[in-house]
């Protein structure tokens, strides 16, 4: 028997502290919207804290204020690190800890919030209803904002310094915005109150849309390619062409004909259409983002008996 283990057999109570020591979960720091260090105790006029602190690896640990859970647990990584992120935090005195699987809490880490007249961004998403993180990136230049402010005032809305819009902050605190026509590149946006409050800066890449066309058309029974406004004996005709990453829509024909497409991870879709009927027919997409390809025009003929 080791002299360790003999001294634990004698102490038990020091196997149990030594495994706590080094299994409590334990939050490390706090940060606000800005980036400055929130102090336990601390105050803040910030209603967005950001969390991180270590705990065993690969346990599922939770985030509450006053033994009341606040988030939804999170996974904590091989390195036995987590992190939480809280939006929308009222004012008043908070007392935040974090709980591991085996019921293990932290100490509590005590913040005082004073958020009456604070200013956030507290998300934006593109027009198909996906969040774009901070520092992320989108195909689209039509962009929707939530964030917070002093009931009845206004906020502008800033891009790289510049007020681009206006909005009211109705009387749950809470301001809506939509930008449209937003150039590609980088933007940094901002919130600003009437008396000088400013959000923080949440940056966004707007990434160029990949062209929505149609690249050829071929023929399924001959195995030919068919040129546009080019002739086929071919009924069935596949439709390939390119999109931006897993956008979607319709492949339609000017005899009011169509068929669903949607591109795969690298913007390229097939789709194909059967029993083409002898005559022209005119091919263009139209994606759910309301994007319109140009069209590509095949000529079916019937093929002469000999």
């Amino acid at each position: 028997m080791s002299e360790q283990e003999a001294l634990q057999k004698q102490n038990p109570s020091a196997k149990t502290s030594d495994y706590n020591a080094r299994t409590l979960p334990r939050i490390l720091t706090v940060t606000d919207q800005y980036g400055d260090p929130v102090q336990n105790p601390g105050f803040t006029k910030s209603n967005q804290l950001y969390f991180e602190g270590k705990a065993p690896r690969s346990e599922l640990v939770e985030l509450l204020d006053k033994s009341i859970p606040v988030y939804h647990p999170v996974y904590v990584t091989e390195h036995g690190d987590f992190n939480f992120y809280l939006t929308d935090q009222r004012s008043g005195d908070h007392e935040y800890s974090v709980k591991d699987s085996n019921g293990y809490e932290s100490a509590p880490w005590v913040i005082t919030l004073d958020i009456t007249d604070a200013v956030s961004i507290d998300w934006i998403t593109g027009p198909d209803g996906q969040m774009i993180e901070d520092n992320g990136s989108t195909l689209f230049s039509e962009l929707d904002f939530v964030g917070q402010g002093e009931a009845g005032q206004k906020i502008e809305l800033l891009d790289n310094g510049v007020v681009v819009q206006t909005f009211a902050v109705n009387e749950m605190k809470r301001w809506f915005g939509n930008v449209k026509e937003l150039s590609t590149g980088s933007h940094e946006f901002m919130a600003r109150g009437q008396k000088g409050q400013e959000s923080a800066v949440w940056r966004v890449l707007i990434k160029k849309p990949a062209p929505l066309s149609i690249r050829f058309v071929l023929g399924q029974e001959n195995y030919q390619l068919i040129e546009n406004n080019g002739a086929t004996t071919d009924q069935v005709v596949t439709i390939v062409g390119t999109a931006n990453p897993n956008e979607k829509g319709w492949v339609v024909t000017s005899a009011n004909a169509a068929e669903p497409f949607a591109a795969n991870e690298s913007g390229v879709y097939f789709t194909t259409f059967r029993n083409l009927a002898a005559g022209r027919h005119s091919f263009s997409l139209r994606s759910d983002l309301g994007r319109v390809s140009a069209p590509w025009v095949v000529i079916v003929i019937y093929s002469k008996l000999p």
